[in-house]
């Protein structure tokens, strides 16, 4: 939509999925409440995530096909998301700057700090906002720490994770019943880690859902019971890549890819396994038992090793004791958080003017 000639109006810019998915409550809201026109714009895979929330979006490729729209409505205010080649989000900030328009850009997960802000390597935070939202204390203190200027983070929370509140503790048994008839539903949640890190981390998603499969195997028989694994691919994944190990599961063990919406997916499971996924913390906020497993891993991992509702597993033994707490509740509950789209509304609503 174009904002109306006369009106504030906000430009909200995201390039990923996952961006667009966690700005979606925060337009909704400015709409619901008619404080500014919103011009939302999404490139690549943020399209299908605004129009899966019900946004009307202008999809564009790039900042120079984005610039047309931007001038014609003049925003008072520029929103974006974060994510890895900073340039492209660096275009968008520094024609905002340019335009003496304040910018605020998000970062949504536990990762990848330094390259949110930086054009290469050795050009640390040379691409940056006016103003950087972030999660809580712990990230706006590791942003700092590894060279963020601290005078442009603000801590907002994740407006995504209001939703999720609402919905802790149900469970969607039709779903569940579709996907897995009377087998235990486990989700996993896959991540492109082989193609953006190779090796790098010490394992793929194929490594972890190789022993997913393997592990639910040993410990079918243990319990007698049955499983089955919903695979749900990343939306910016191949989503056949992980045929291969899908066919190995038998048994106990069935496994199939899905897509949905995770928010039902994650309701109609009774555990929730992953690697690095913010898709592991949602399901702790709805209640949910979750396993991260990296197996062989070669590090710590920021988020993932501080997280206290998330059973961590490295190996075949861990992997095992962790789906056994995991499938009898033996996990950690993690408290709701409080709302947080009414700070992003007031926070925006200053930064207009």
């Amino acid at each position: 939509m174009h904002p109306e000639a006369g009106r504030r109006a906000t430009a909200v810019v995201a390039r990923q999925f996952g961006s667009a998915a966690a700005l979606a409550s925060v337009v909704q809201a400015l709409q619901a409440e008619a404080r500014t026109d919103c011009l939302i714009l999404g490139l690549g895979h943020a399209a299908g995530a605004w129009a899966g929330a019900g946004i009307a979006a202008q999809t564009v490729s790039s900042f120079a096909e984005a610039l047309p729209y931007l001038l014609h409505a003049h925003p008072s205010l520029l929103v974006t998301g974060t994510s890895f080649n900073a340039q492209e989000d660096g275009h968008f900030w520094r024609w905002a700057k340019e335009q003496g328009i304040p910018s605020l850009a998000f970062v949504d997960h536990w990762v990848n700090y330094c390259q949110r802000f930086s054009s290469a390597p050795d050009r640390p935070f040379d691409c940056l906002p006016e103003h950087i939202a972030v999660l809580d204390d712990s990230m706006a203190a590791r942003l700092v720490a590894v060279g963020c200027p601290a005078d442009r983070v603000v801590v907002l929370g994740h407006p995504a994770w209001d939703d999720l509140v609402q919905r802790r503790g149900r469970c969607d048994v039709t779903l569940q019943a579709r996907l897995a008839g009377d087998r235990v539903l486990v989700l996993f949640a896959s991540e492109p880690i082989a193609r953006f890190y190779g090796k790098g981390l010490g394992y793929t998603e194929g490594d972890a859902l190789s022993l997913l499969l393997a592990a639910l195997e040993t410990v079918g028989e243990d319990r007698k019971e049955s499983y089955v694994v919903a695979v749900k691919p990343h939306p910016t994944e191949d989503r056949f890549a992980l045929t291969d190990r899908i066919g190995m599961a038998g048994g106990r063990v069935a496994a199939r890819l899905v897509e949905g919406d995770r928010r039902d997916l994650i309701s109609a499971s009774t555990l929730v396994v992953g690697m690095n996924s913010l898709l592991l913390h949602e399901a702790t906020i709805m209640g949910k038992p979750v396993i991260a497993l990296q197996p062989g891993r070669l590090g710590p991992y920021d988020w993932v090793d501080h997280q206290p509702g998330i059973l961590l597993a490295t190996d075949w033994v861990q992997a095992i004791s962790a789906l056994h707490r995991a499938l009898v509740g033996d996990t950690p509950v993690v408290p709701a958080p409080r709302p947080v789209i009414p700070e992003w509304i007031r926070v925006i609503d200053a930064l207009i003017g």
